[in-house]
Order: C-alpha cells, then structure tokens, then sequence
C-alpha cells in the first residue's frame, strides 16, 4: 500500500508494517499497566492527617498487616495529599485512549471513496443511511474517535487534582469521582468499538495496489534518484529527478514518459530497467522483514497472550 507522509503519499510501505506498528505502541501501554500496579493498589490507614496519632505503637504493623490481607501495598508515607497515582492513572488511559484514537481516525481516512483501502464490518441488512441507501458509513469508527476526543477533556481538568491544599482538600480530590470513572466509561465505549472494526477489517487489497499508481509514477522518484547516482551523482542525480519530477506534474505526463524524453536519464537507464524502478510493490524496503523480526521479538509479550 501506499504510506502517506504529511498527509500525501510519499512511498510504498506494507500494511502488515502500519498495523505492527500500532502494536507495537499497544504492547507498551500494556507494560504501562502492569508497571503502575505497585504505586497504584496502595492503601491508606494513617488518621486524618497522616500522622497516625490516634493509633497505637503497633500503627505500623496493624496498617501493614491490613493492606496485606486486602491485597494491597503499603505506601512509604501517607498519600492523601500526593494525588499523582490518580493523575497517572488517567494519564495512563489516556495515552491508550490517544493510540485508538489514531487508529481509528486512520481507519476513516483508509475508507474514504476517493481511497478505499479498508471497511470496518457490515452486516447483512444492516443500513448506512435513512437517506442515501448506497451508503456503508463507518460508523462505529467514528464512534470510536468521538468518545475518543471527549476523554481528552477528562484529562485536562485531572491534572488539576495535583494542586490539593494542605493535608485533605475535598474541592480538589471530589473531582476524581466525576473524571476517574467517565474516563473508565469513555475507554470502554472506545475499545469495544475499536475491537469491532478491526476483528473483521475489510482489507482491499487491490485497491491498494491501484493507489499505488495515483500518482503515475513519481513516487519512486527517490529510488531513481539513487539509481541515476551511480552515473552521476546523488547531488546531480537529485536535480535531473527532481527538474522531471515537476515538469511531468505540470504538464500531466507519466513520469516515465518524461524519463525517457531526458537523454540524462535514458542515456545510462534502459526502457526496461526504469519499469522495474517503477514497479511500487517491489521497494516496500524491508517491511516484511521488520514486521517478522517485531513480532517475534514480543511474541512472549503478556499483550499477546
């Protein structure tokens, strides 16, 4: 398929290499998860101040032996005026939020007409629209990124828990009963939706190869460039691709029709040797390589099992 930089296209990846690398960022908010349990599950008996004055000598002892059969830690001092555990938390989900966030934006953009790269599941009988019967909206991706961008306000006010008076400060913590949970509510709504659309992606393959052609050419204009930098030099060579490149745009040519019309350029590279440099499924780079080598590298990943 074609990879966009900047929102255009730009050169040939594989799609395997976009959906690893989406992954790849899910495998690290899983660490995320997992190493934020031992500051998170921390319990608290340490009186109205911290200072554990109304308990006895043993305080420590009975507040250790407590948390332990609740199954929790035991803080290294109290943390009711230190809210960071909750603000990372959130912070935590966000970031997760943020992935599928993008994944599911992408997902829109791949299913726009004009592109038609993929399709989220549609049912049989299911319809698109009330008004428009030719319509398979993707709805439940759009869902996805709406819920989506209205967590991200939740996690604007939550960094403001940290600013807690004193030693107990109600106007500041009582907000985490309003944001911890709708953040919790949001993410949910956003992971079954995103587990939807991508448990039975549509794939189109040959959409995606005839993507590839959009541009008639130009976008292997970096791998003849090297190509014609053993004969002349990359400098040079830039400039002889880069003076085609644009006439052929302007004048709405192929841009091997105007290679060809460039004795610079037919003078070292044969008709059938500038096919082959024109042939975007065969410089994907080593995407296929780096997908297999990724995946076995976190094939034991807790994520994945």
């Amino acid at each position: 398929m074609m990879g966009r930089t900047l929102a255009l296209q730009a050169l040939p990846i594989t799609f395997g290499h976009k959906v690893a690398i989406w992954l790849s960022e899910l495998d690290r908010h899983f660490e995320r998860i997992l190493e934020l349990e031992k500051r998170l599950y921390v319990g608290s008996i340490v009186g109205a101040v911290g200072t554990k004055a109304s308990l006895s000598e043993k305080a420590n002892e009975v507040e250790k032996l407590t948390l332990e059969n609740l199954g929790l830690c035991v803080p290294n001092i109290s943390w009711q005026p230190a809210r960071d555990r909750f603000i990372e938390l959130g912070y935590v989900l966000g970031n997760i939020n943020a992935t599928f966030n993008k994944i599911a934006h992408q997902l829109l953009i791949l299913s726009h007409n004009e592109i038609d790269e993929v399709a989220e599941p549609f049912g049989k009988g299911q319809v698109g629209s009330s008004t428009m019967p030719h319509k398979r909206n993707p709805a439940v991706s759009e869902n996805a990124v709406t819920v989506s961008n209205a967590l991200k306000a939740n996690l604007a006010i939550l960094s403001d828990i940290e600013r807690h008076e004193h030693e107990r400060d109600g106007q500041v913590w009582k907000m985490e009963w309003k944001l911890l949970p709708e953040i919790f509510l949001m993410l949910s709504v956003v992971l079954a939706n995103m587990k939807f659309a991508l448990s039975d992606l549509e794939i189109k393959k040959d959409k995606m190869l005839k993507n590839l052609n959009t541009l008639h050419g130009f976008v292997l204009a970096e791998r003849v460039m090297f190509a014609l930098s053993d004969h002349y030099g990359k400098q040079h060579a830039h400039e002889i691709v880069y003076e085609n490149a644009m006439l052929g745009i302007e004048k709405q040519k192929t841009f091997k029709e105007v290679l060809l019309a460039d004795k610079r350029v037919s003078k070292v590279l044969k008709e059938k040797e500038i096919d082959v440099l024109l042939d975007a499924t065969t410089y994907v780079g080593y995407a296929p390589k780096l997908v297999d080598e990724f995946l076995a590298k976190i094939k034991n990943s807790a994520i994945l099992k």
